[in-house]
């Protein structure tokens, strides 16, 4: 669609084209500003910002004050540019026209006056922005944030248009917009591409609601995998071709009078460099299945788009939390504490076979943790060794070293396999300098990571195990979970019958006093003062218990005076001369007497 006879909406005699040709869109490092000249690229198929011409942006701004009319829309553009004249009903025809000719049509006004210098770019600024022309800042008239006390920010035509148009490059999302940023200007190019052609398809529906995605995080790493899927069968390069590493930046924000807020999601380059290189053939099949195993298990809407997945929210929390990640998702472990439909609560190593892989491991400690290769090929050789001397002598020690809680135990199991390597006239399990490259800082000086370095090893040997098909036919050596139960069924024995090894109250009393009373049974009531004339009453609370009443009193001066009924038969009563108190004392049944 064209402009009105090459007019502007605020009524400009100057022609679009004949200064317009100035008015040039291009990459600034500011994300609205990048996302949307990306975007209006994307709409022509232009590749860059820069091939974009006169016409086009002429044309691109009729295509936007069309589109952001529509009721349609409304929900969507009220969180990016409210009170503006897109979404205020009350705005009539003439403020609507200079609206538009600020936010749209400004680069027919390049022989206007000048505003200073562009803040973004450093070409002339034609215009000053408020909050309805950018997201996050603030009104007309307030003057905090803004040098010399001017209120608005000074903006070019060209950054304008960009801004404008941003809200088609970014992601409508759990009720706000999601706009995705890196360092890569041809992968934030492909995200606003992505995400331009999700509009249109909706854009050419209609109905009383624009329907939206949910799940920020999981939506921005599904999105880059599958533009790295997209650029290998095209057999192009994901990212930036001169080896520069590439971060990515997420923002979720909304613009809304009601309450702006803004949510800042960080993928560095180390992780993004892991993601995009578990994607190549040699790891793709066994980190599809650990991906596809940390989806929601129950969703109210079949909606892909408003599915979550845990392993793509986790990974914006690295590389901090890395040592979670590997236990969790390449180590298997169970999570506890979760939700019914959280997938990781039903993780286990002897569950999850299929899904254990050290190459993809090995290249995560590399890429992320940047854990040392050395360590890590002693990590391998280790466990190599323990898995064959697991399927050819003992396969107890598998049970040994994963149910091993403490360090002492676990470093305990492996020297006894070693010294029965050697009584057997074979060499030992392991070495000194493995041992101590893998699991410790120097002679007896554990590190704090021995356990992952733990779950590395047991991750291997199963591995192994799987790979050579020994697992089969030794099903019942992969029941860890019940070897566990047991284990800690010994740990518990001693405890009554009644409650189990879990123990309680009861079972905790037998016992402690089945052991000599190394523990005095807590006291049940005591007396003080006139509350002893009462021996249904006690000193706590001073409630009556009529089956007391009825039980006979301590040996002494009998029902009445100072006499209450005993709390234990191990009670026994002392007097006080100096007073008329008579205090109940428990004592062990071994040699005293009442006085």
């Amino acid at each position: 669609m064209r402009g009105q006879g090459g007019s502007s909406p605020g009524g400009s005699a100057i022609p679009p084209g004949d200064r317009s040709a100035k008015c040039e869109l291009k990459y600034v490092g500011h994300p609205f500003v990048d996302v949307g000249a990306a975007t209006i690229a994307a709409y022509f198929g232009k590749q860059r910002p820069e091939d974009v011409t006169a016409q086009e942006m002429e044309d691109f701004a009729d295509y936007l004050r069309q589109q952001y009319q529509r009721k349609y829309l409304s929900s969507y553009l009220t969180c990016v540019f409210p009170n503006s004249a897109y979404v205020n009903p009350t705005s009539g025809e003439e403020k609507r026209k200079d609206y538009w000719a600020e936010h749209l049509y400004a680069y027919r006004e390049l022989a206007g006056a000048e505003e200073g210098t562009c803040v973004l770019c450093g070409e002339p600024a034609r215009v000053r922005a408020y909050r309805q022309h950018v997201p996050m800042l603030t009104g007309v008239g307030v003057v905090n944030f803004f040098p010399g006390g001017n209120a608005g920010l000074r903006l070019c035509p060209a950054c304008m248009l960009s801004i404008a148009a941003a809200p088609l490059g970014c992601l409508w999302c759990g009720g706000k917009a999601l706009l995705v940023h890196t360092d890569d200007p041809n992968l934030t190019f492909r995200f606003a591409k992505q995400h331009l052609a999700w509009h249109q398809r909706r854009l050419a529906l209609d109905g009383d609601k624009y329907p939206g995605a949910s799940q920020p995080q999981t939506r921005v790493i599904d999105n880059l995998r599958k533009l790295a899927a997209e650029a290998m069968e095209r057999h192009e390069d994901a990212v930036d071709k001169t080896g520069r590493p590439t971060s990515l930046t997420a923002y979720h924000f909304t613009n809304s009078g009601q309450g702006p807020d803004i949510r800042i999601y960080h993928l560095p380059g180390m992780v993004f460099a892991f993601l995009m290189e578990a994607e190549a053939d040699a790891y793709s099949e066994q980190w599809h299945k650990v991906v596809a195993a940390a989806w929601r298990t129950k969703e109210a809407s079949d909606d892909r788009d408003t599915h979550r997945n845990y392993l793509y929210e986790d990974l914006f929390r690295l590389p901090d939390e890395w040592q979670r990640f590997v236990r969790i998702y390449l180590c298997r472990a169970k999570l506890l504490n979760t939700g019914k439909d959280d997938p990781r609560g039903d993780y286990g190593l002897d569950r999850d076979l299929d899904k254990l892989s050290w190459p993809l491991t090995e290249l995560f400690l590399e890429r992320v943790a940047g854990m040392d290769k050395h360590r890590i090929e002693t990590i391998r050789t280790l466990a190599d060794s323990l898995a064959k001397y697991i399927m050819e002598r003992d396969y107890r020690l598998l049970r040994e070293l994963h149910l091993a809680r403490s360090y002492r135990g676990f470093r305990v199991a492996l020297v006894n396999a070693s010294v029965s390597e050697q009584r057997a006239g074979r060499p030992p399990l392991v070495t000194f300098d493995d041992f101590v490259t893998v699991f410790e800082y120097g002679e007896e000086d554990p590190r704090p990571d021995w356990s992952l370095s733990r779950d590395l090893v047991l991750l291997r040997i199963l591995e192994q195990l799987y790979e050579s098909h020994w697992l089969p036919k030794h099903a019942d050596v992969l029941d860890l979970d019940l070897a566990e139960r047991r284990e800690k069924a010994r740990e518990g024995q001693g405890m009554s019958r009644k409650t189990g090894p879990e123990g309680g109250i009861r079972g905790r009393k037998r016992q402690v006093f089945a052991n000599g009373g190394q523990k005095r049974r807590p006291r049940r009531f005591a007396k003080v003062g006139k509350m002893a004339g009462n021996p249904g009453r006690t000193a706590q609370s001073g409630r009556s218990h009529p089956k007391r009443r009825q039980k006979p009193a301590c040996v002494g001066d009998g029902p009445g005076k100072g006499s209450v009924a005993p709390a234990s038969p191990l009670c026994r009563r002392l007097k006080l001369a100096s007073s008329n108190l008579t205090v109940i004392i428990p004592l062990r049944s071994t040699g005293f007497s009442a006085m």
